[in-house]
């Protein structure tokens, strides 16, 4: 976190104002981030700000309205920061317990735009992962080790289950053409592959313009300029639409992305590539897919 605070100063007072906030107006154990600032790679344009409150017990009705003064005012305070936040507002208990749904214990996340309430631990194992070795406690108990102990493939496992939702990435900008183009989506698209490859390969979990270095020295190659270059427009928090070749790279870079995880799994792939249906400037995965589910039955 040292170097990331060492950039961005008013980071740092950003945070002792919303743990001020929380902690005088709700009852907490701990509050903690974790995510891209604990691994010291922020990105104004590009990064979530996660913050986690531990809550010693249930949110009750008046706490919403607690919570959304809270907001308020940091919105008021650090409208930039504010725009990127997802704060996490969990009881204990769910963490104790994080495989059972309760009916009276709820929680909450609150994004920019969003607010949803919880009655059920919110993370997979590879956020587990992170939260034990990366967090930051910036109120309270240190509450790293309470949370639960990933298993050894879990990097690998939140892969399988991440499919469904890889299957919808691959129908939207970068590995599709389209006019609703979202830099901050395809940026985190290509260099959260980039970080699956990394953490299948080494058992651990870097920060994604770390990453895009990495996969540049270890496969010099032009996929390797291509994520570099991808690492490097995140942290000039500049646009990846300006990339040459950005929609074409992308779905090579997917492709070999596909191989390498199978690759380290030691499981033997078809060729993906013959599995591409491509019709005019549109690539349909469909089959791709198709041939993954095969390969895991």
């Amino acid at each position: 976190m040292s170097v990331v605070y060492g950039k961005f100063p008013n980071l740092k007072k950003f945070f002792q104002t919303l743990v001020e906030y929380i902690a005088s107006s709700i009852q907490v154990m701990s509050i903690m981030q974790f995510g891209d600032i604990a691994l010291d790679d922020f990105s104004p344009n590009y990064s979530k700000i996660d913050v986690i409150v531990i809550l010693e017990k249930s949110l009750w009705e008046k706490d919403f309205d607690l919570i959304d003064d809270i907001m308020s005012k940091i919105k008021q305070t650090y409208l930039d920061y504010s725009r990127n936040l997802n704060l996490y507002f969990i009881p204990s208990q769910l963490i104790e317990n994080p495989r059972i749904s309760y009916q009276d214990f709820e929680g909450m996340i609150i994004s920019s735009d969003n607010q949803v309430l919880i009655s059920k631990y919110p993370f997979t194992a590879t956020k587990d992962y992170q939260i034990r070795k990366y967090a930051e406690t910036l109120y309270g108990d240190n509450f790293k080790e309470n949370f639960p102990i990933p298993p050894t493939d879990c990097f690998w496992m939140d892969f399988v289950k991440g499919l469904e939702e890889l299957e919808k990435d691959v129908k939207e900008y970068p590995f599709q053409f389209s006019n609703e183009t979202s830099d901050e989506k395809a940026m985190n698209r290509l260099l959260n592959l980039t970080q699956t490859v990394y953490s299948l390969k080494n058992s651990d979990f870097i920060g994604k313009t770390k990453c895009a270095y990495w996969f540049a020295n270890e496969h010099p190659s032009d996929l390797g300029d291509f994520i570099l270059e991808v690492g490097l427009s995140r942290l000039r928090n500049t646009s990846i639409s300006n990339i040459i070749g950005i929609v074409e790279k992308s779905r090579k870079f997917f492709l070999f992305f596909l191989d390498k995880v199978f690759q380290i799994r030691g499981i033997k792939t078809p060729d993906f590539k013959k599995a591409v249906k491509i019709s005019d400037s549109t690539h349909d995965f469909t089959y791709v897919f198709m041939e993954i589910r095969n390969l895991l039955q």
